[in-house]
């Protein structure tokens, strides 16, 4: 089970709460079925250092709770352009919600 400190769980929630403006992600809720599933990786753009991805799943489980997120790489590992972080399962809305607010996490924590 992951745990978050309640201080990372509070900066987590006004993030979500200023990137969809109180009123979630418009377009992926009138283009996108409440029910569809759907997958998502993330993808190192540059070379660096990984940090933060406890932060990114604990975004996208905030999300939907049934969020799989399987890590492909491990925090403080050195990572690639193009090498695959971490690969993402769960509700398409969800997912699309809440990419631009845990790859904000990732890039800020990352080096």
């Amino acid at each position: 089970m992951l745990k978050i400190d309640k201080r990372v769980e509070q900066l987590i929630e006004q993030a979500l709460e200023e990137d969809l403006n109180r009123q979630g992600d418009l377009t992926s809720h009138f283009i996108v079925s409440p029910e569809k599933q759907g997958e998502a990786k993330i993808v190192a753009k540059e070379a660096g250092i990984i940090a933060g991805l406890d932060v990114a799943e604990a975004v996208f489980k905030k999300l939907d709770a049934n969020t799989e997120f399987h890590k492909l790489i491990q925090e403080g590992q050195v990572v690639g352009p193009g090498d695959t972080v971490a690969q993402i399962q769960g509700k398409l809305q969800a997912l699309l919600a809440a990419e631009r607010t845990a790859l904000n996490f990732l890039q800020r924590l990352s080096g």
